[in-house]
């Protein structure tokens, strides 16, 4: 059986083959100069990220602001032109070739006057259903695009309260956010049937409308050791044991040790 690339795109592809998740995924395309020229006209603003990058790594953000105006910003360079074509050029300068996905960009909701995105953890239970097993914000310095987890994770809940999403939307948005991450990772499980563990990256924008920014397939973590208690983490490794003492038992061997792994943590908007 042939195996599928994990990268961006595919992953994008699989969820957009579910009706159920159209709505909450940003329109995504390959980069290329038509996808470039397309997406830029229709949205006036878009982000470019590396098909298999992590870590924020390689982002690249362009702005059309006038018909003879045009911005790219990578981290804290920028570059102006005057035309789409000389915009394009000088992406494809940046990007080197590399396979590079280009998305809409989104503007999502604050809290403080600060971005944030939120981490929601689903995996396998014993009966080989997927279940949430954990959720996180990670909250960026004021005025940076990308949010520190080492710094600034914080319960879902409270920063929703305090957002400028306001409080009457919370019950409904968390209610959402299982409900779509639970569906999503339905859909992804049949394409890669070995899943048994996914950490999606979400955003929600100034609208309220919520946005699948990633599915990871490797998961960190570590990040939900920093949240004011324990029982999340404890709720996530227990569900990990599980998934591995059933494999452990079908094989006959024993249960690997369990090591956190590192993944996106960027937030693009």
């Amino acid at each position: 059986m042939k195996t599928l690339r994990t990268g961006k795109w595919q992953k994008h592809k699989q969820m957009m083959a579910n009706i159920h998740l159209v709505e909450y995924l940003p329109e995504t395309m390959l980069f290329s100069e038509q996808s470039f020229h397309s997406l830029l006209q229709k949205y006036r603003k878009v982000v470019l990220k590396p098909d298999g990058g992590a870590l924020g790594a390689g982002i690249v953000v362009v702005t059309s602001i006038s018909p003879d105006q045009y911005v790219v910003q990578m981290r804290h360079r920028k570059w102006h032109y005057e035309n789409a074509g000389q915009c394009y050029a000088g992406v494809k300068r940046i990007t080197k070739g590399r396979d590079y996905v280009i998305q809409q960009y989104l503007y999502f909701a604050k809290v403080n006057n600060r971005l944030f995105d939120i981490r929601i953890m689903t995996q396998l239970d014993e009966h080989s259903r997927w279940i949430v097993t954990g959720m996180l914000t990670k909250v960026a310095y004021k005025g940076y695009a990308v949010t520190n987890p080492e710094e600034f994770v914080r319960p879902v809940g409270s920063v929703l309260q305090k957002s400028s999403l306001g409080q009457s939307s919370v019950d409904h948005l968390m209610n959402e956010l299982e409900r779509i991450s639970l569906e999503a990772s339905r859909q992804l499980e049949l394409s890669y049937p070995g899943l048994k563990i996914i950490g999606f990256d979400v955003g929600i924008d100034t609208e309220g409308h919520i946005w699948i920014i990633e599915p990871n397939f490797a998961p960190a973590i570590y990040w939900f050791k920093q949240l004011p208690e324990l029982k999340t983490y404890k709720n996530i490794i227990y569900y990990k044991q599980i998934v591995r003492n059933k494999k452990a038992s079908t094989m006959n061997s024993a249960p690997a040790i369990m090591a956190d792994t590192y993944d996106e943590f960027y937030y693009y908007s």
